[in-house]
């Protein structure tokens, strides 16, 4: 049988999926999701001349750091593979990636812990620090490797951590490549593509979503890697 709070994470999941639905439905027909917001976003961004790639690694950047801001950062490695094509998109975006969770890592490595107790010891990630704690880069490479959570919050909760520096960079580098190769493909190859910008921007929804309750699935083969990891470091 399924728990109370099985049947609580399930109810918010349907919930979000309708309202994502929903708004769908609502604002297909709408013009700021269109491809000339995306070529407008790309006018923007090369107006910055030799630093345009610096403003994609700065947006991504602030999006980890400064949650949630209105572009998301699958939109901006989408962009980046508009603006710079796959190859050039792509280290832009990876070097942006490490960047910014290399960032989020630090705060929380040298801020005084009690000064965020409240926000990193909530009940909601208490399983994903718990996790950290055990399998460390292991942890890293899985969560990150797979989609299924949080970024920023993976990168914050990985700072409270016994982790080092150098292991949370490489874990990082190589978890970060299926989700920047994925989007900044998309992007280098939307010019091809006879798509709208608000199906595109749907199945990313999807993909996040379906990341989600990834995360749900894979709850239980975390729980016994922790389990596993305490017996051996008995």
């Amino acid at each position: 049988m399924f728990k109370k709070k099985n049947f609580k994470r399930i109810a918010i999941i349907i919930l979000v999926t309708l309202l994502l639905v929903g708004l769908f439905f609502l604002f297909r027909n709408q013009n700021f999701l269109r491809r000339r917001l995306l070529r407008q976003f790309q006018d923007y961004v090369l107006s910055f001349g030799p630093l345009a790639p610096i403003i994609i690694v700065i947006m991504i950047f602030l999006n980890t750091l400064i949650p949630p801001l209105p572009i998301p950062i699958p939109m901006v490695e989408l962009a980046s593979g508009v603006i710079f094509g796959f190859w050039g998109g792509w280290i832009i975006a990876w070097l942006g990636q490490i960047i910014s969770s290399f960032s989020a890592f630090a705060v929380t490595r040298f801020l005084n812990k009690t000064f965020l107790s409240k926000w990193i010891n909530n009940k909601r990630w208490s399983f994903y620090q718990e996790y950290l704690n055990q399998s460390g880069t292991k942890a890293i490479l899985i969560t990150r490797g797979t989609m299924t959570s949080p970024f920023n919050i993976i990168s914050f909760l990985a700072g409270t951590s016994s982790m080092s520096w150098f292991s949370f960079l490489w874990a990082t580098a190589l978890g970060v490549i299926p989700e920047t190769v994925l989007y900044v493909l998309i992007g280098s190859q939307l010019r091809y593509l006879h798509i709208r910008l608000i199906w595109l921007s749907t199945i990313i929804l999807a993909v996040s979503l379906a990341g989600v309750g990834l995360t749900f699935l894979l709850t239980p083969y975390i729980k016994s890697q922790i389990k596993k990891d305490k017996t051996i470091l008995q």
